[in-house]
């Protein structure tokens, strides 16, 4: 490619980037005396979740403990991104937050150049390059259009998994996920004649990357190789010697970790209990078929035309089809398995357009084809952009959603200076979900999935605030090893009953409305 190109590809990625940076921008901007920010305009629990780690990573630590459930237990060397991050934000002494959205911002940019790269391997029409790069960055389903004829929430206002856009406004830390597995991939199918040793060690460094990052995507980094690798070597007449060499050194560089996980999360209560609870199963099929939207029709069509020949377009095919299939396999991270799945996606539509549709306009649109495809790139992207005028919308009005009382914020950070990490603290969710993040202190409850037996605890918060007497709250406290109690507006929503006259509790903290409370 020329450098023309690349600079045209570098373009559109940074305003891609820019354009899931903008609304926070406009969030932080829109913090007052009365309302701070929360920093996320997507699965608020999880930013926190990560904002968390961040904070062990930030104190020196290598092992990650959950500070969102109160049992005591042995730390474990996972959520090493987020760890990694928290290190070098004391080292360039920087803001938790910063940190993490300069991560998510740089990852981005990674992401999408090394995207425009993979591309180019199979496509080498320029103008399909472009389409193909246009509709894998911007596209998503057509959820916009058929969500009123569902039940439930189209994914593409939730599967941020399944898209290049979503992923980068969403979190980091699957940007540089799917990073690493463009990388792994480029260094292998770099050369036809296959790999040679030192992009074999590159990939496999790049495969560990991404197990220690999403431990279950080398089913989707080894498995389309093989298969791809297996389609090649029949097509060819010929046995794939490099390639066998190449996937069983992946094999051996993944192989420690993946155990190490598996020992980690059968054995560990805590981890089990989490393990128990992380459950991101497939929805049916069909909502599948609405997120892929426009770009799966045009796919489809990229996919079935014999005007492109197979071994050029078997690898993203490979991966579009091996990735949903997977995602109904018998384990409980079904839809993670579809991370990245507009990339394939928009390759696969992107000669549905050029090579099945555009030959068969009349002359006039012929002479209109750009039009057309910006139009083509415009549709497919209106769920993104009804996603953003969303969280700009909410941000411009103040949603509390996506605000933290100011108060609730003050006495988050007064509980860190007057605490130590052996405090637990109960609070309501909202509140638990905050505190690990902001204060880097454990809570009773806080997370759907981090807090181990999360729905039992969570009927125990909501009878401790609203019809639990004294006598009980006192002893569900000392047999949870409480020490601390947050009574502001998220606790009052749930009831009236402040910690206010329990003779096992001494109030310490009165601000604002906001009570803090130590359990004696």
């Amino acid at each position: 490619m020329e450098r023309r190109e690349w600079l045209w590809a570098i373009r559109i990625s940074a305003f891609v980037v820019a354009l899931t940076t903008l609304p926070y921008l406009v969030g932080y901007l829109c913090t007052s005396s009365e309302k701070v920010f929360t920093g996320a305009f997507y699965d608020l629990s999880d930013y926190n979740s990560h904002l968390a780690k961040m904070q062990q990573g930030y104190q020196g630590s290598w092992r990650w403990k959950s500070l969102f459930t109160s049992e005591p237990h042995e730390g474990g060397f996972v959520n090493l991104f987020y760890l990694a991050l928290g290190h070098l934000a004391r080292v360039l002494h920087l803001g938790l937050a910063t940190t993490y959205h300069l991560a998510r911002i740089l990852g981005g940019m990674l992401l999408l150049v090394l995207a425009y790269r993979f591309i180019a391997i199979f496509v080498r029409e320029r103008e399909e390059r472009r389409t193909a790069f246009l509709l894998a960055s911007l596209g998503s389903g057509i959820g916009w259009l058929v969500q009123p004829f569902l039940s439930v929430l189209a994914i593409d206002f939730w599967l941020s998994d399944f898209y290049l856009f979503f992923s980068i406004m969403a979190f980091p830390h699957f940007a540089f996920s799917i990073s690493f597995l463009l990388l792994a991939w480029l260094l292998l199918l770099s050369d036809a004649r296959g790999p040679k040793a030192k992009e074999m060690v590159g990939a496999a460094l790049c495969g560990l990357a991404l197990t220690l990052i999403h431990p279950y995507m080398p089913l989707i980094l080894d498995l389309v190789l093989a298969v791809f690798w297996g389609i090649k070597a029949i097509i060819e007449k010929r046995f794939p010697f490099r390639e066998v060499i190449a996937l069983g050194l992946m094999l051996l560089s993944q192989a420690p970790v993946v155990l190490y996980y598996y020992l980690l999360f059968t054995r560990n209560p805590v981890f089990s209990g989490w393990a128990a609870q992380n459950l991101t199963l497939s929805p049916p099929l069909p909502h599948y078929v609405v997120g892929a939207g426009l770009v799966g029709f045009l796919a489809v069509l990229g996919a079935t035309t014999p005007k492109v020949p197979i071994l050029k377009k078997a690898f993203p095919l490979v991966w579009a089809i091996l990735a949903l299939v997977l995602a109904y396999g018998p384990w409980n991270f079904q839809r993670r398995l579809t991370e990245g799945w507009m990339l394939p996606g928009g390759i696969l539509a992107s000669w549905g357009w050029h090579r099945v549709l555009e030959p068969s306009f009349p002359a006039p649109l012929k002479r209109r084809t750009g039009t057309l495809r910006f139009a083509l790139v415009a549709t497919a992207s209106i769920s993104n952009l009804l996603l953003l005028s969303l969280a700009f919308q909410g941000a411009f009005t103040g949603h509390p959603n996506l605000f933290y009382p100011s108060e609730v914020i003050k006495a988050v950070d007064w509980l860190k200076t007057h605490s130590t990490p052996a405090d637990i603290t109960l609070s309501s969710y909202l509140t638990g979900n905050l505190i690990p993040a902001r204060a880097g202190r454990k809570v009773f409850l806080g997370h759907e999935m981090e807090t181990v037996d999360f729905a039992r605890k969570q009927e125990i918060v909501q009878a401790f605030f609203s019809r639990m007497a004294d006598g009980e709250r006192c002893a569900i406290l000392k047999k949870n090893g409480i020490t601390l109690i947050f009574f502001g507006p998220y606790e009052r929503a749930i009831g009236p009953l402040s910690p206010e006259g329990l003779e096992c509790a001494e109030k310490i903290y009165q601000e604002d409305g906001v009570e803090i409370f130590r359990v004696r």
